[in-house]
């Protein structure tokens, strides 16, 4: 008899089969080939995002600068019950100005020269200034001056002491004043603040080192019942700053031509009034970016700045933004 034993090794299931070294290659070859894809698809998309969440930030900073910077232009020259500036006593060229001390005045009376309710300073700091220096303004940007009083008039209960007031009526007549009002207006006269500011662009924003250029203002207030002219940061990372006004030369309340704010041959000219401004900003990015290289040309007015430079690094972002702003009392 012929004793047969099973074997104890697993039989193959009939039909199965492995998969081939060649296979194995190629499946993992598309594999790879596909999540790269993906994640080039994921790295592109997740680098437009920032992109564009840059620039909307650029222009965001942008369109909040304008927004403080638009309502305080418009009203240029506004001096209450009304706007002529040459009949307000006490004022710069008065025989007698007020004579309020005012900390930190760029020069003499320099707040109280309502009879230059518009002003500018092309490419560079006035050399008589004492309230910024050289380093302190970022070179060959343009400064905006303006001056008026508040649009809301402040009752006689209300005076703030040590606050600096223009009392007008529609005589006309006007009066700079501190403290108690002046006497002799009629009884329909008004009270409105003193509104005297500065715009420009300093070359750093929290140091002198960090490198990020901001728009300032220097601003007239009241701080422990005296007058200052303080100084305030509007936005990080404007880059430049360039105004040209708009001149009617015909009285049609038309700006005919838009000039430089140094060019008196017309801003002087008799029958001359400026209406309007142009006002230009270039936005940066507050840091840099990687790989990224910016060779573009920006005009604003008759002044282009090319990046790439030492002054306008060609690694950051930017964004150029202008407006035309109407002044209400030419």
């Amino acid at each position: 008899m012929v004793v047969r034993f099973a074997s104890s090794a697993p039989r193959r299931a009939l039909g199965q089969r492995g998969v081939s070294l060649v296979e194995l290659l190629v499946s993992s070859a598309i594999g790879i080939f596909l999540t790269g894809g993906a994640l080039l698809v994921y790295i592109e998309s997740r680098d437009a995002i920032q992109v564009s969440a840059s620039i909307a930030r650029l222009l965001e900073n942008g369109r909040f600068a304008f927004t403080l910077m638009e309502p305080d232009l418009r009203a240029a020259n506004y001096w209450g019950l009304h706007d002529f500036p040459a009949v307000i006593e006490g004022r710069a060229t008065d025989t007698a100005p007020l004579g309020v001390a005012i900390a930190g005045d760029c020069n003499a009376n320099f707040s109280l020269d309502v009879e230059t309710p518009l002003a500018g300073a092309n490419a560079a700091r006035p050399g008589d200034w004492d309230c910024m220096t050289d380093d302190q303004h970022r070179a060959g940007s343009d400064i905006i001056i303006v001056r008026h009083v508040s649009e809301e008039s402040v009752a006689t209960a209300d005076l703030e002491a040590g606050q600096l007031y223009v009392r007008s009526d529609e005589s006309p007549r006007g009066a700079l004043f501190v403290g108690a009002e002046p006497a002799g207006f009629s009884p329909f006269a008004e009270n409105h603040a003193m509104v005297s500011n500065v715009y420009y662009v300093r070359p750093w924003s929290f140091a002198a080192d960090d490198g990020l250029p901001s728009l300032r203002r220097k601003i007239l207030r009241e701080v422990g019942g005296a007058m200052i002219l303080d100084d305030e940061e509007v936005i990080p990372g404007v880059e430049d700053l360039q105004i040209q006004f708009g001149v009617d030369m015909n009285d049609d309340q038309a700006a005919d031509a838009y000039v430089d704010s140094d060019n008196n041959a017309i801003l002087d000219a008799p029958g001359t009034d400026v209406v309007s401004l142009r006002v230009w900003l270039l936005m940066r990015a507050e840091n840099p970016e990687m790989g990224y290289s910016d060779t573009r040309s920006f005009t604003l007015g008759d002044v282009v700045r090319t990046a790439g430079s030492e002054e306008f690094p060609g690694n950051f972002r930017r964004v150029l933004l202008s407006r035309t702003i109407a002044v209400r009392n030419p």
